[in-house]
């Protein structure tokens, strides 16, 4: 079970009577077993990814999931989006239960859940052109006819900044910060409710994430979309979110309103990222904090 301290949710979003995502006790296990020798093997052991974690998003609104590599943020992203099947728990998206969905069910839920992964030219088919890549949800799901997928394809480019004469290039063409808004335009494509971004920013220039960065922030702003942003960067963390959860060997250990955690965290290993931030004036001291689980 988690320590995590739940604080009150953040002002900034209007709460309605259901979530729009809710993940209650979701536990991720795989079998580990090893060899030690040439015909015997190590018992299984059972590694718990994913340990008893629950969160809410409601509609339009940013949750971050923040966390060290092997934290277990991206185990818990599959699983909402159906790409890993907990081994225990419930994942609720809109009312309906879609912990345990079929492939049909599946397909259909990507009308509504999309993804935008990290590396934005392993995202992309690079035999495809921008347009192509753009309209191939709306070719999967059949919606509307040849002039309205192409005329929503149009709407989308200019709703995420890439020109209309970048229709014809293909993935290698871009830049990486052009091809990650090939991405979002692809996920927004279909008019979906959630997306999951899983480390959209991190493989991006510095001056790059921040266009991205607001380039969501605008989405949101005109769609109403809700957003769950995974990442290990609490700058950026801090500057898109509504609210954070911070994960710590599979569990969350804290989660609240972005401002409540980053100037008042509870839980040491909290406080220990946030040290890990470098001040913004090189003049003041830096010194970050190292979480002793044993001393804690």
């Amino acid at each position: 079970m988690s320590d995590g301290v739940q604080a009150q949710e953040s002002p900034r979003v209007a709460q309605s009577a259901q979530p729009l995502l809710q993940v209650d006790a979701v536990r991720k296990e795989y079998d580990r077993s090893g060899s030690v020798g040439r015909f015997r093997r190590a018992p299984k052991e059972r590694f718990v990814a994913v340990d008893d974690v629950s969160l809410t998003i409601s509609a339009g609104e940013t949750l971050s999931v923040v966390g060290e590599s092997g934290s277990g943020k991206s185990t818990l992203g599959r699983m909402i989006l159906g790409l890993t099947e907990p081994t225990s728990g419930s994942i609720l998206f809109d009312g309906d239960d879609i912990t345990h969905r079929d492939a049909r069910r599946r397909r259909e839920l990507t009308r509504e859940i999309q993804v935008v992964f990290q590396d934005p030219y392993s995202s992309l088919d690079p035999r495809q052109r921008i347009e192509d890549i753009i309209r191939e949800p709306l070719d999967i799901h059949g919606i509307g006819t040849v002039a309205e997928r192409r005329q929503r394809v149009a709407d989308v480019m200019e709703q995420v900044a890439l020109s209309e004469r970048m229709r014809r290039f293909f993935p290698h063409q871009l830049s990486g910060g052009l091809r990650q808004r090939v991405c979002i335009a692809s996920a927004l494509v279909v008019r979906p409710k959630l997306i999951v971004a899983d480390e959209p920013v991190s493989a991006l220039d510095v001056s790059v994430q921040a266009q991205i960065l607001d380039l969501f922030e605008e989405v949101q702003r005109r769609t109403s979309v809700a957003l769950l942003f995974i990442s290990h960067d609490l700058g950026v963390v801090r500057q898109i979110s509504d609210r954070v959860a911070v994960m710590r060997r599979g569990e969350i250990v804290e989660t609240g309103p972005i401002d409540d955690v980053f100037e008042r965290p509870t839980h040491p290993y909290t406080r220990s990222l946030l040290s890990a931030i470098p001040p913004a004036d090189p003049d003041l001291p830096f010194q970050p904090v190292f979480y002793d689980e044993a001393v804690s």
